[in-house]
């Protein structure tokens, strides 16, 4: 799986079971091998990625880039 940017997570919608799809202010991430089961988060360095992992079967459920740069500041 290639590592998900900015663009593709700031268009992602919450996919949660139940959700009608308009929450703002979380994004919730389940994977299709097992809907609603827990992800589990895990840096790999050699690939500069967030990876997060199906609790239940272990399985991708997305691998996130992580910025090499610093992040832009968010105005106040």
């Amino acid at each position: 799986m290639s590592g998900m940017r900015r663009g593709e997570l700031d268009a992602a919608v919450c996919q949660h079971e139940g959700c009608p799809g308009d929450c703002s202010d979380v994004l919730v991430f389940s994977g299709r091998c097992h809907r609603g089961a827990p992800t589990i988060a895990v840096y790999d360095p050699t690939i500069g990625c967030l990876l997060l992992l199906c609790s239940r079967c272990n399985s991708e459920v997305a691998a996130i880039e992580v910025a090499t740069s610093p992040a832009p500041t968010r105005p106040q």
